[in-house]
């Protein structure tokens, strides 16, 4: 595997973007695998936490501390109890924000549907890197 220096400005040719795809494409590899790896161990973690609330686990000879910590989510607007005027402003101002997988589901069961699917607007997109073996 080719050697790499962080956070130092490259010149990259194609030539040198080809000799590290190999290893960005097997480092995804392991990557998935230990994402896997850490999701069974976390659910065992925070299952035995979940049954112990308040507890801390401790590995003394390492040092290390295991809890669970709750979090809250960013709020929400009760759109239900808004006034008009109260949705306009966001609107005007681009604060609302179309909850797409939810919207989808009522398709044919909400008259209003079809009307609101007009109005839709393709989305800000994003590019990623794609890196597969061929066949």
């Amino acid at each position: 595997m080719p050697e790499y220096v962080e956070d130092e400005a490259v010149d990259v040719t194609h030539r040198h973007a080809v000799a590290v795809l190999a290893s960005y494409f097997d480092l995804g590899k392991e990557e998935s695998s230990i994402k896997n790896q850490r999701g069974i161990i976390s659910g065992l973690i925070k299952g035995y936490l979940a049954e112990h609330p308040g507890e801390t686990l401790f590995d003394g000879e390492r040092r290390i501390e295991g809890l669970l910590q709750s979090r809250s989510g960013a709020p929400e607007l009760d759109a239900a109890n808004a006034t008009t005027e109260v949705l306009r402003w966001l609107a005007d101002n681009h604060c609302l924000k179309l909850d797409y997988r939810r919207f989808k589901t009522l398709e044919g069961k909400a008259v209003e549907y079809h009307d609101i699917a007009k109005t839709l607007m393709p989305g800000t997109g994003s590019e990623a890197l794609v890196v597969k073996e061929r066949e």
